[in-house]
């Protein structure tokens, strides 16, 4: 129990904090984007109950293989959601809406100790060579239709995307491309750690960079920050703690930043982008359409069976509504599946991530926690804060990910090639 109240008390301490810095951070200077203020001492207690009832009900899995990502999903998803709720006055419909499947989906993820899978012959080898041809593929791609253009600062990403962005994710790399950023770089960087070859190393970083480079997309740097981070995190003990209590101090550094360097960088960066501007997009999808047609995947997998309703695409018929017109404004899949088709949208997608966090929690187990999370977590956080179920599991590489830890096993293989002698 000295674990349960040790997080516990951190956790009022983040909300207190987050509370704070909607109110004197984001609404006083970002209100003209929709960021709304109205304290109703009542929705401000609910949100409370709520926000600790989570909690509890996540502690009680604890065992789960999974927890860990629980524990990240209640911080970076869940008090968001309640912190829109209790500020913007919200329709209580609506955060059950977000609330309730997010629960569903932790108490009905099952240990599975007693289950063993199968592992494939040859499944490692056969899974880094077709990481390695999908790097080399990748950026062969990119050098050509960029014509060796690259972009080397942050300032310049929009920019060389705008430039190179439609001829490199053309075809197939629309796909390709997500899927090397985030899972088969991911998989030959983690290889190499595992076997800890010095060389190994700094061509997968080498790999990333180039990545980023040729690309301008932040998420293959994003990529190699998690792997980093959750191989120093699993070398402790009590992760769940040590994960709180970063997310206590990443907060607080960047409210220090912003108050003693007058430099707002990195609230606006975590805090409003990270944080807070998902949460809002949720609220908008759901108030949108509960006033105005549904899309019944028309947009999608049942494009052949129904008319889309709309001129432009969902997401920027959320911009306009926002009132802005040329964004963008993507939500995860919760709300897209009221989206498509209302509560019974949000009940289907609930019921695909009972199926999917079961099937992943059961693969999983075979792995070292530091393999798995940083194979899983982006497209499993995509899936959470912006995309839609199928988008995810397709495009942004979730049923790939899926895929690589049913077939990755841990047996040593010896390849030869004449004298050359290779080991994975």
């Amino acid at each position: 129990m000295k674990k349960f109240f040790f997080e516990f008390i951190i956790l009022v301490s983040i909300k207190l904090i987050l509370d704070y810095e909607y109110i004197f951070f984001v609404f006083e200077n970002y209100e003209y984007m929709g960021f709304n203020y109205n304290f109703d001492i009542n929705l401000y207690i609910v949100g409370w109950l709520i926000y600790i009832l989570i909690y509890i009900l996540i502690y009680i899995k604890r065992n789960l293989y999974m927890y860990d990502f629980y524990i990240f999903i209640f911080l970076l998803w869940c008090l968001p959601n309640i912190i829109i709720y209790t500020f913007h006055s919200q329709n209580f419909y609506f955060l059950l809406l977000l609330i309730i499947p997010f629960i569903l989906i932790v108490l009905l993820t099952f240990d599975s100790k007693s289950i063993n899978v199968k592992k494939y012959p040859l499944g490692k080898i056969t899974l880094i060579l077709i990481s390695l041809m999908a790097i080399l593929v990748t950026i062969i791609n990119f050098y050509l239709t960029t014509g060796g253009n690259v972009v080397l600062n942050f300032e310049d990403v929009y920019i060389h995307r705008s430039s190179f962005g439609a001829s490199s994710f053309s075809g197939i790399f629309g796909y390709l491309n997500s899927w090397t950023f985030k899972i088969f770089s991911v998989i030959f960087l983690l290889w190499s750690l595992e076997k800890r070859n010095k060389m190994l190393i700094i061509i997968s970083f080498i790999f990333i960079i180039l990545l980023f480079m040729f690309s301008g997309h932040k998420s293959t740097l994003e990529a190699l920050i998690l792997i980093l981070f959750f191989y120093f995190l699993y070398i402790f003990k009590n992760t769940s703690s040590i994960i709180i209590v970063s997310f206590f101090l990443l907060i607080s550094i960047c409210i220090f930043m912003g108050a003693v360097f007058n430099n707002n960088i990195f609230e606006s960066l975590i805090i409003r982008r990270l944080l807070i501007v998902p949460a809002h997009l949720n609220f908008t999808y759901l108030d949108f359409f509960s006033n105005n047609d549904y899309i019944y995947w028309s947009n999608s997998i049942l494009k052949s069976f129904f008319t889309y309703p709309y001129d432009l695409e969902m997401t920027h018929v959320i911009g306009e509504y926002l009132g802005y017109p040329k964004m963008g404004a993507n939500t995860g899949f919760l709300a897209s599946g009221y989206a498509q088709c209302g509560v019974i949208g949000v009940f289907s997608y609930t019921m695909f991530g009972i199926i999917i966090m079961n099937i992943i929690n059961l693969l999983a187990k075979s792995y070292l926690k530091y393999f798995y999370m940083s194979m899983l977590f982006i497209p499993l956080l995509t899936l959470y804060t912006s995309s839609d179920f199928f988008t995810t599991l397709f495009t942004h590489g979730l049923l790939v990910a899926i895929l690589i830890l049913f077939f990755y096993d841990a047996k040593k293989y010896i390849l030869k090639f004449g004298k050359f002698r290779l080991e994975i």
